[in-house]
């Protein structure tokens, strides 16, 4: 859309426009959101088209027209109602992400208008409505900017930031905000496998989004090999020509790409949370397809053809020997009409191989004190006589550069507890050996209205105070539990092998003993205080509490530390709460095969 000097708007336009508002000739098409871990639906992007007798020929025209003459409310209100209206959330965790202009979204009618519209969708939640911010905002709009996205997200509509990278939403926009949902530009991802310097910035935003406990959505997806990196940077969702185009709400993923999406998945998180002392080599090969050396070279490109790889092929002959091809040299055998050669012919014969029980530390010493002749090809690793794959230097780099970083101490500086960092990698350990642990999530409600109404000092004496406690009831006892750690904000987690429900009844005792530490007598005597909204309004709040999640047998339900995690938010979505005094949350969600006096306890 524009901004700056607008022209005058043309009757006509204006009569057109009229028009279409009370035709309604617009129609809603939603583009799914896909989770890169799993391949599932995420949630789906409300976008709008012109219908064919509406007089505009792309969305692009009818907005642009509607800013022109001012009436770009009317035609995002029509757009939002239909969205709204049409969206059968038929799984409770699919998200509807809305387009929302700033001045828009500013406007002193907004809220209570989008209420009244939600009130027309029975069984649609705001938790599952995302407000994008589609434009940039002029600097004194921010303001009332954050002022009205406080408000909407305290009925509970989430936020997101459109167009990240693009220059339209720049840092301080973000830190001004707080959204839930950082869109990344379509510009940032283009290309991003051939540019290492967007692979950087996309590395430092996925980082910062999971310290922020912010999703990271990827934007125009357009082709595998940027999915690919996407998926090993860690980004959480993704959206695109490639994944799927706008549609109806019944689209799904391929199957095919959905398993390429697991697989990519699942190789990354198997070298990311691993030691590199006693990470195997083998988690990070990939298969290579393995050649004779008399077979000629146009058989050896059918074989890469076959199987899609395009780094090489192994040559082992009856000796069980190895030497290694690259594609490229068969490519060019091929183009210079070299084709019936025997492809030993292009070979490269010092090679490294390792075995596939090697770790990543012994590997990078052995290469450290190999001829420099080996280091021109990539490490082949063999299970015995079989190939398992190989293992490209720059992968193998990659690999040792992420177990350096994540070896690194990792600890909160508020509590002095060791950080998300290090529960997953821990987690990721234990999830592969199916460990039989108790999973308990710790967190306080209402820690944002009292940061507001009592100041974040005070807000990190009581997260202290809190990190404090679990410490003494956990982890200093003997022996101490296996996992402690400080996720984010006001995040804890905590692994026990025994149900730690008596010690959580002791821990909520020691934190209502310590309110009178955070709260003045009139808020305690009255069990509320009163805070002020960023807009001024004042509310009032019940006294910050504890809520408590249990997930019994968690590591035998999961894949992967991100599916826990995912597990916690929904939990207490998903299971009435118990009660302790003070208004203590106890939620447990059940496992598969929960005995059945927990599931009797969780259905009290």
């Amino acid at each position: 859309m524009l901004h700056g000097t607008t022209p005058r708007p043309d009757q006509a336009e204006i009569r057109r426009l009229r028009s279409l508002l009370d035709e309604q000739a617009i129609e809603i098409v939603y583009q799914p959101i896909f989770d890169l871990r799993d391949g599932r639906v995420f949630g789906y992007e409300a976008l709008t088209r012109p219908s064919r007798n509406s007089g505009f020929a792309h969305a692009g025209e009818l907005y642009e027209t509607a800013h022109r003459c001012g009436m770009t409310a009317q035609v995002e209100g029509l757009a939002r109602s239909s969205a709204l209206r049409h969206f059968q959330p038929a799984e409770s965790d699919n998200y509807l992400f809305l387009n929302n202009s700033p001045h828009v979204i500013t406007e002193d009618a907004y809220l209570e208008t989008l209420i009244d519209e939600m009130r027309q969708c029975p069984g649609l939640d705001p938790r599952r409505v995302v407000l994008e911010l589609t434009e940039h905002a002029q600097f004194d709009l921010i303001g009332r900017l954050a002022a009205h996205t406080f408000l909407l997200r305290e009925q509970g509509f989430q936020i997101a930031i459109d167009d990240v990278g693009a220059g339209t939403s720049g840092l301080n926009r973000i830190l001004t905000l707080r959204p839930n949902h950082l869109k990344l530009d379509r510009e940032m991802i283009r290309s991003i496998d051939e540019d290492p310097f967007k692979q950087n910035l996309v590395r430092f935003l996925v980082r910062f989004g999971k310290l922020s406990n912010m999703i990271v959505i990827a934007e125009g997806i357009e082709r595998a090999e940027e999915l690919q990196v996407l998926i090993s940077l860690g980004v959480d969702c993704g959206q695109g020509y490639y994944l799927a185009c706008p549609g109806q709400l019944d689209q799904t993923i391929d199957p095919a790409l959905q398993r390429t999406i697991i697989r990519l998945a699942r190789e990354a998180e198997s070298w990311q949370f691993r030691d590199p002392n006693t990470t195997a080599i083998d988690h990070l090969a990939t298969a290579v397809p393995v050649v004779r050396p008399d077979d000629t070279v146009q058989a050896a490109q059918g074989r890469l053809v076959e199987t899609g790889c395009e780094s090489g092929a192994v040559i082992c002959d009856e000796h069980g020997r190895l030497s290694w091809v690259d594609a490229w040299r068969i490519h060019d055998a091929m183009a210079e009409q070299r084709a019936d050669r025997p492809v030993h012919a292009l070979a490269v014969e010092d090679v490294s191989t390792v075995g596939a029980g090697t770790t990543l530390g012994e590997v990078m010493q052995q290469l450290a004190i190999s001829p420099e002749g080996r280091l021109t090809g990539p490490v082949i690793v063999q299970d015995g006589a079989k190939v398992v794959g190989v293992v490209t230097l720059r992968r193998l780099l990659a690999g040792a550069a992420s177990e350096h970083s994540r070896l690194a101490p990792h600890v909160a500086t508020l509590s002095g507890l060791p950080d998300r960092a290090h529960a997953d990698h821990w987690l990721a350990e234990q999830i592969r050996l199916r460990v039989p642990v108790y999973v308990t999530q710790i967190d306080l409600e209402g820690l944002d209205a009292y940061n507001a109404a009592y100041g974040y000092e005070m807000g990190d004496a009581m997260l202290r105070r809190l990190a404090g406690s679990i410490r003494a009831l956990f982890s200093d006892q003997d022996p101490p539990v296996p996992l402690l750690a400080h996720l984010h904000d006001d995040h804890f987690l905590l692994a026990t092998n025994e149900d730690p429900l008596p010690k959580l009844r002791r821990l909520n005792d020691a934190f209502l003993s310590s309110r009178a530490e955070f709260f003045s007598p009139v808020d305690l005597a009255a069990e509320a205080f009163c805070g002020t909204s960023a807009g001024g309004n004042s509310h009032t709040h019940d006294l910050t509490a504890l809520r408590m999640i249990v997930v019994p047998d968690a590591l035998q339900q999961v894949d992967s530390p991100r599916e826990l995690h995912a597990i916690l938010r929904a939990a207490h979505d998903q299971y009435p709460p118990m009660m302790w005094p003070g208004k203590c949350r106890v939620h447990v969600k059940p496992a598969t095969t929960m005995p059945s006096d927990q599931a009797h306890r969780a259905s009290a």
